[in-house]
Parts: C-alpha cells; sequence; structure tokens
C-alpha cells in the first residue's frame, strides 16, 4: 500500500448569513460505510474520531480530516477514502439521520458511558447554558446576515464597474488549459470557516496541487472570476473540488482540479511557490471611483460588525466549555476507552 496518509484538512459545514449550513449529506453521503456518533458535548466524540484516524494513517491509509466550524480544535467527520468508510458527529446543529441502518450507516451511541443520575441532577442548569448558546447564535447569525446584506451591496456596485466580458473570456482561457475528465466528478471541500477562533482560512487547496493561482482579490471580484471558471469546467465536464465563501455561499472562494493538480484560490499562500491573478484587472477604476467612499464606509461597518459577533463567539466558547465540564463529569471515559480499543480494530479487518 502506498504510503499517503494526508488527505487533507476541510469543513464540512459553515455558519453563514443564512443560518448554519451543512455539507454532510453531498459530503458523507455516499460512503459505502458510515459510523454516526451520538453524545453529548465533552463526551469525546472528536477524540473517538481522531483515535480512528491515528490508527488508519499508522496502517497507510489515507484519511480526509473535517474540522468543526465553530470549534476547530474539534472533529466533525473522517473519511478514509480507501475502504469508503466515514465516521461523523451526527449530533446537533449538523444532526445526520441513518439511512438504511446496520447495512450502511451505524449509530455509535457515547450516550450509554454516561451516568443519566448525574446529568439529570444537572438538568436545570443544562437547559439554562444551552438557552443562553441558542440566544448568543441568533446573535451571530443575524450579524452574519447583516454582513451578507452589505456584501450585497458592495457586490451590486462593483459589477457596475466590472468588465463581465473581459472576466469571461480570462476564465474561460484557464479552463482550456485544464483536462478533461474521464468521469465527471465534483466535490464539495470547505476551507473557510468563522469559528470561536476568528475568520480560518486553511491551505488545503495549495497545499493539495503542483500548480497554483492565488487570486488578488479586490470589493469581491475574484469570488465571480472562479463562479465564471466554474462554470466553464462545469461545461466541459472537467471534475473538481469546491470550496464556497462563509460570507457569500453561492460563490467559490477555491476550486481544485485533480487531472491537472491544479488549484484557484482567493488569497496568496506564502509557503507554497504560486502564480497570481490580480482581479483589478476586471475593474474600469474610473467608472468605481464615484463608489469608493461608500465601500470603505461599508467595509467598516463590516468590520465593526464582525468585532461585536466575536465577542458573542466568545460567550458561545465558554458556555459551551461549561457544558462539556458537566458531560465530562458525568462519563465513564473508562469504559469508553475500553470500547474504542476494541472497535477501532475491527474497521480494519
Amino acid at each position: 500500500m502506498e504510503k499517503k496518509t494526508d488527505g487533507g484538512t476541510y469543513f464540512a459545514a459553515m455558519n453563514t448569513g443564512d443560518g448554519f449550513k451543512s455539507y454532510f449529506s453531498e459530503i458523507f453521503g455516499s460512503l459505502k460505510q458510515l459510523y454516526i456518533i451520538k453524545g453529548g458535548p465533552g463526551t469525546g466524540k472528536s477524540r473517538f474520531m481522531k483515535e480512528v484516524a491515528y490508527e488508519a494513517e499508522r496502517k497507510g491509509f489515507t484519511v480526509e480530516k473535517y474540522l468543526c466550524s465553530s470549534d476547530p480544535t474539534s472533529l466533525d467527520g473522517i473519511i478514509i477514502p480507501a475502504l469508503s468508510l466515514g465516521i461523523i458527529d451526527g449530533t446537533a446543529p449538523h444532526t445526520y439521520e441513518p439511512f438504511l441502518t446496520g447495512a450502511k450507516d451505524n449509530i455509535i451511541d457515547l450516550g450509554q458511558f454516561w451516568d443519566t443520575k448525574a446529568l439529570q441532577n444537572e438538568i436545570s442548569v443544562i437547559k439554562e447554558i444551552s438557552r443562553r448558546k441558542a440566544r448568543l447564535y441568533g446573535g451571530i447569525y443575524a450579524y452574519l446576515k447583516a454582513i451578507q446584506s452589505i456584501d450585497t451591496i458592495i457586490d451590486g456596485t462593483v459589477k457596475e464597474a466590472l468588465d463581465v466580458n473581459k472576466l469571461s473570456l480570462i476564465a474561460k482561457k484557464h479552463a482550456d488549459a485544464l483536462f478533461k475528465s474521464k468521469i465527471y466528478e465534483k466535490k464539495i471541500k470547505i476551507r473557510s470557516a468563522i469559528s470561536d477562533s476568528g475568520i480560518i482560512t486553511l491551505n488545503c487547496f495549495a497545499k493539495s496541487a503542483k500548480k497554483r493561482f492565488a487570486l488578488l482579490d479586490v470589493c469581491g471580484t475574484a469570488g465571480f472570476f472562479l463562479s465564471a471558471l466554474l462554470k466553464e469546467t462545469d461545461k466541459k465536464g472537467i471534475s473538481c473540488a469546491v470550496s464556497f465563501s462563509p460570507f457569500s455561499p453561492t460563490l467559490p472562494d477555491a476550486l481544485y482540479y485533480p487531472d491537472s493538480d491544479t488549484a484557484f484560490y482567493i488569497g496568496s499562500e506564502s509557503d507554497f511557490e504560486e502564480s497570481s491573478i490580480n482581479t483589478r484587472r476586471f475593474i474600469s477604476d474610473e467608472s468605481l471611483r464615484p463608489y469608493k467612499p461608500k465601500i470603505r464606509a461599508l467595509k467598516r461597518l463590516k468590520a465593526e460588525i464582525l468585532s461585536e459577533m466575536f465577542i458573542d463567539f466568545s460567550s458561545v466558547k465558554r458556555l459551551h466549555g461549561e457544558l462539556e465540564k458537566i458531560y465530562g463529569r458525568a462519563m465513564d471515559f473508562e469504559a469508553k476507552e475500553s470500547f474504542a480499543n476494541k472497535f477501532i480494530p475491527s474497521l480494519f479487518e
């Protein structure tokens, strides 16, 4: 077996202006075997998946890892492509219900290792913390909706100065240079998230590719370019992995073409050699000039909203930590680890 253990690290969901957006069905739904972990916060779901990933990599398997979009220190899921096998956190907000239970999807219930009586004694505290978390998340999604509205105004303004024909021509030129796939496939692999640690952008697309194009963005024009490129490659039947922006979920922020081993992404990855595409070339400065004060004002407003939103995210993180402590105290981790030590080897038999 080829020793290639790093299958890349991504997100499988996003916090957006339209609420929580999950891609679990698109990413994990076609696997031949899927294990869905159920359990409360702090019960070891993420650790369980990390233990499986470690064992798979130790055996030489490639493992794809999907981070939690709200807390990037935790895992939402893993995939072992060679086995067509995945394990996911199936609890809210990315609730995932089993399909063809037993034959395809299986439940791993970590609730079997907690002391129900201990949790019942904490029920009023759990309810209050959960209520406060829900209220804070409501505010966070309201902030994100406001930012989405600001971006819509900026996008509409920039489109007035955008040379669509030039943009489309350059997108087609790049599409023509890519190899057509024998079997067309489009996969979703999210690289960006709005989390309790700030705005996280993973370098997974740059890391995956041999040939890289970094898009220097001007007022959202890079997203328009990637959207035009994706439209062209879709028409040609060129397989692609696509990441969408959490701020504008309908616009890509990165594309990877596996048959050509080529990636296009917004922003530069200084650790990698890359070619630059400056999207300013698609904008008429003369047409945009009257709107620049308005755009600057909107960007300042966006920055202020983000600042307030991350204050709420800090509160969510603290409250979530309190819930983890409560559930952690009620868990029999020794029994859970005993189960894991028997279960994990069985995946590779």
